[in-house]
């Protein structure tokens, strides 16, 4: 996650995915979306450490993160599973 140079905000945004890794895994997750909730907490416009202090976790535990499509606006929700510093698609 990072802030997008031009994007016009101040969002965490998904900025590269892992050829192969569980966010690409899921299909939804796409380069520019939003991140608006870790386990139905609202982080949306937080700064990348407080994000930060809500994705990571215990591993094996399973996290529940919510995203803005940059393209659409429209909302989804994966859950992914936490790994030693990687998270997986459950």
């Amino acid at each position: 996650f990072g802030r997008i140079e031009g994007a016009g905000d101040n969002v965490a945004r998904v900025k590269s995915l892992v050829p192969g890794g569980p966010a690409e895994q899921t299909g939804m997750i796409e380069i520019g979306d939003a991140v608006c909730a870790v386990d139905d907490v609202d982080v949306y416009g937080q700064p990348l450490c407080e994000l930060g202090k809500h994705v990571l976790g215990p591993s094996g535990s399973v996290v529940k993160l919510s995203f803005e499509k940059c393209k659409t606006g429209e909302r989804y929700v994966t859950h992914l599973v936490r790994g030693k510093g990687v998270l997986t698609v459950m």
